[in-house]
């Protein structure tokens, strides 16, 4: 009884010694496992350090591409300037669609990169757009945060297919003040007094009744179209401009003399 009295006291004075190396080896097993997540690949795979631009951009140029190939006009919304995804976006998505679909034909539409700093538009990656019949160049805009497409056709289809469908429709029927309002834009007037001379001028050389038009093809800062109509029997066709910019459009005919507009700014290509 003695000599296992004798054990159990050994055992006790023991006992703290074990708790304490029992507590020591797990807080260092606990700090093991907590620094271990600073050297393993898959969690920096998982969260990389920071935002690229340049990956920003081509994620944007991504949605662009699949937005014409697609058809898809809400992957075209989200690359648009985020100050404007609120000012007429689907009527511009399809619009941009359809001009595309006119100029590129049905060919999927491809982009490479280019190169940086655009036109001197701080933050600007450069692309080329294309596919077996046409190419373009777009811009993006990135940031670490957002991008957005800088583009001709997501800008400003729709902008001016709404200018030479109004100047048109004012040819074909004569309308004064329809014809002084769509070749006004900014400080640039046409006067209304100027008009009567024009319709005379279109008259003697197309039939107003007759003409139509169509997209043929674009430039840098303007979009290029075809006017057709007969004149006395015979075709006519006619090419005008309209040209892009400043978050306006504004039309270059050259049935149109230039000093016929008033006011400051310039409608030379």
């Amino acid at each position: 009884l003695f000599h296992g009295f004798r054990k159990m006291k050994k055992l006790i004075y023991c006992l703290p010694i074990l708790l304490l190396m029992i507590f020591i080896g797990g807080c260092q097993i606990g700090k093991e496992q907590k620094e271990l997540p600073k050297n393993s690949t898959k969690i920096q795979e998982q969260y990389p350090k920071a935002k690229s631009p340049r990956l920003l951009a081509d994620r944007v140029m991504d949605n662009y591409i699949r937005g014409f190939n697609e058809i898809n006009t809400e992957l075209l919304i989200q690359t648009m300037h985020p100050q404007r995804r609120d000012y007429y976006p689907i009527e511009r998505a399809m619009a941009a669609i359809k001009d595309h679909q006119r100029l590129f034909g049905a060919q999927p539409l491809k982009f490479v990169f280019t190169s940086t700093q655009i036109d001197f538009i701080e933050n600007s990656y450069g692309y080329k757009v294309y596919n077996s019949d046409k190419e373009k160049n777009v811009v993006v805009v990135a940031t670490n945060d957002a991008a957005y497409i800088v583009d001709l056709f997501l800008d400003y289809s729709y902008f001016a297919q709404l200018k030479i469908d109004s100047y048109i429709q004012a040819l074909k029927h004569k309308n004064n003040d329809g014809l002084a309002h769509s070749l006004s834009e900014g400080d640039l007037h046409f006067p209304i007094n100027e008009t009567d001379r024009l319709i005379r001028d279109y008259e003697s050389k197309i039939d107003l009744l007759s003409i139509d038009y169509e997209l043929i093809d674009f430039k840098k800062d303007s979009f290029v179209y075809l006017i057709r109509g007969t004149k006395n029997g015979k075709p006519v066709n006619h090419h005008l401009n309209i040209l892009c910019g400043d978050s306006m459009t504004g039309i270059r005919d050259l049935w149109v003399p230039l000093e016929h507009w008033k006011g400051k700014g310039s409608l030379e290509q």
